[in-house]
């Protein structure tokens, strides 16, 4: 079976998250990427793939179009798996793309997000409900999306976990930080790049609680942003480190007393995931993809966060690490539901 994923935004956790479907069903899919790369978003990643086209950095929507055509025509896919919003909507606009070859992932539908107008966002809804008619599966990343995209009127719609794999060094480092108490005040950290879904705001008033409560206290930004955010974050005592790659994220975060996440919207968080495998305690804000995906420590207020990020920190036993990975988050988990939707797909193509 050829698989041919399509990425607008090559970077992040779009990235990690393509390296781990591509490494699941490696045994039986050959796959292909056609991707735009963010170079100051690079992970440092090597998705596995035999090939990797890179899409023009600067083109008119159009002759985006275009070149999605072309990867297609050249490839010629049993599947056409498309991540995030661009992708999904440069592909099934083209009727030279076959519809009952895509399969979308979202990595979180763009009418969640809570920056936009009330009527951008159904302008959105409506947009993903006309593309629905063109996508043959969807290959959701929390249950959360799964329902929505049942919703929006999706054929096939499958929960396709999220997986993280960890170097054995991050797990050492962790298993050596937690067996030396620190000098130093508790350890808070999140990761992401500086941005509205992230709510910098929101994270910066949880961390002016925290300081404010334990002034020895360290709160680090793992990512970056324009100079400005940066700087704000700066301005309150918040460490951020700039991009940085995920073997450094790792290591970072292997040290952290506690995660803490901030975002206004979420599809399903790679961060959050390496955080709970490493065994760090995590807290978030409530929002729905979270509550979906089984985060336990969630809160509605920066008061509230910063709260229960200082309560786990003194105990973090008793919060557990946030996620139960175990059972749903593992790799024959993401192949069963990958490699059954790719299959349903092309089946139904032939």
């Amino acid at each position: 079976m050829k698989v041919l994923h399509i990425v607008e935004a090559l970077g992040g956790g779009v990235t990690s998250a393509l390296r781990e479907y591509i490494s699941a069903t490696s045994a039986d899919a050959e796959h292909f990427v056609a991707g735009r790369p963010r170079p100051t978003h690079g992970t440092g990643d090597d998705l596995g793939a035999p090939s990797v086209r890179e899409l023009p950095s600067k083109l008119s929507p159009v002759r985006m179009v275009a070149a999605v055509e072309d990867a297609v025509r050249r490839t010629r896919p049993d599947v056409v798996h498309v991540h995030s919003s661009w992708a999904g909507a440069y592909a099934r606009a083209s009727l030279r793309v076959p519809a009952d070859r895509v399969v979308y992932t979202p990595h979180c539908f763009g009418f969640e997000r809570t920056d936009l107008s009330r009527a951008h966002r159904l302008a959105l809804y409506r947009a993903e409900h006309l593309l629905a008619r063109r996508t043959a599966g969807v290959a959701a990343v929390s249950p959360r999306e799964a329902a929505l995209a049942a919703r929006l009127g999706v054929r096939r719609v499958a929960y396709v976990p999220q997986v993280v794999s960890l170097p054995g060094w991050a797990l050492r480092e962790r298993a050596a930080a937690a067996e030396q108490p620190g000098e130093h005040g508790p350890r808070y950290v999140t990761a992401g790049r500086i941005c509205p879904q992230k709510d910098p705001a929101f994270f910066a008033a949880t961390a002016r609680e925290l300081l404010r409560s334990r002034p020895d206290a360290e709160v680090v930004w793992l990512g970056g942003g324009t100079p400005q955010d940066e700087e704000r974050l700066r301005s309150i005592g918040v460490r951020v480190t700039g991009w940085i790659e995920r073997s450094a994220l790792l290591g970072e975060l292997a040290r952290a007393d506690v995660y803490v996440h901030s975002a206004a919207w979420e599809g399903s968080p790679m961060t959050i995931l390496e955080a709970a495998e490493l065994g760090v305690p995590v807290v978030a804000r409530r929002i729905a993809a979270l509550e979906s995906l089984g985060v336990r420590r969630l809160e509605r207020t920066p008061s509230a966060l910063a709260s229960t990020a200082e309560e786990t920190a003194k105990d973090p036993q008793s919060a557990g690490v946030g996620l139960d990975l175990a059972a749903v988050h593992n790799s024959a988990a993401q192949r069963e539901a990958l490699l059954g939707l790719y299959e349903q797909v092309a089946s139904s193509a032939r």
